[in-house]
């Protein structure tokens, strides 16, 4: 976790690239680019990421220093907040809403559990996008 200074608010940013390729194939299946930001003097907690099929998100939620669970949510219709999307994702492929949850075990252990719905051209009911995983620090 590194500082970052804009004025007279510190944020702490953890950066990341998360791949994902079809299982057994040489296919690249997802790709995407985000920061964790943490601003401690508002008590906030914020996950911002982009993929490249042209959608980004801006989620944020209340995380205490202390808190054990972080639970982002940006806002469908929101100036601080929200998705922004390619006119071909929201005509085919809606993202409605979004939200995740780490859940922090210690300090080398935390998990992730991300719901990302998805209003798909064409049927009634909202696809929920289910990603989870734990992830343990080895050094």
């Amino acid at each position: 976790m590194r500082p970052a200074n804009n004025h007279e608010q510190t944020l702490y940013v953890v950066s990341y690239t998360r791949t994902t390729w079809l299982l057994g194939e040489d296919i690249l299946f997802h790709e995407q680019l985000g920061y964790w930001l943490w601003d401690p003097s508002k008590k906030l907690v914020m996950h911002s990421f982009m993929i490249p099929r042209g959608m980004t998100v801006l989620a944020g939620g209340d995380a205490q220093p202390d808190s054990n669970v972080l639970v982002v949510k940006p806002q469908r219709v929101a100036s601080a907040f929200g998705i922004c999307s390619t006119p071909f994702l929201e005509e085919e492929f809606r993202t409605i809403g979004y939200e995740a949850q780490i859940p922090l075990h210690n300090a080398r252990s935390l998990s992730y559990r991300e719901d990302t719905q998805i209003q798909i051209k064409g049927q009634s009911d909202v696809f929920h996008h289910v990603d989870q995983n734990t992830l343990e620090r080895i050094e």
